[in-house]
């Protein structure tokens, strides 16, 4: 992928979670996708969400087990960021079921 597949990807993923729509799967787009590319569009989110005034509150790891990771095909764990914005939703579905398997990060103050 170049870096104007990546500013495309991240446009697209922006526009579905603002009309609440869903598009195709990234890799089906792009099969020659790399996890330096998920990164990359990863980053392209983040640079827009923070130009739209979002505020970055932790940061996040997923597929910690080597189990999760042989099924889907990757070999290290993933990381993310938390917005403001995330945190309420994320926690909804998880205390609703009395699940709370996501842990995050907060950011100190003088980050």
């Amino acid at each position: 992928m170049t870096p104007v597949d990546h500013e495309r990807a991240a446009a697209d993923l922006l526009e579905a979670e603002a009309t609440g729509t869903q598009i195709g799967l990234l890799s089906l787009r792009h099969p020659e996708m790399t996890m330096d590319d998920a990164y990359a569009i990863q980053n392209a989110l983040y640079r827009a969400k923070l130009a739209q005034g979002r505020r970055v509150v932790g940061w996040k790891i997923g597929l910690t087990s080597k189990a999760m990771q042989a099924a889907l095909g990757i070999d290290i764990p993933i990381a993310g960021f938390c917005l403001t914005t995330w945190l309420s939703r994320m926690a909804q579905p998880f205390h609703r079921a009395g699940l709370f398997s996501r842990v995050s990060r907060r950011r100190s103050r003088s980050s």
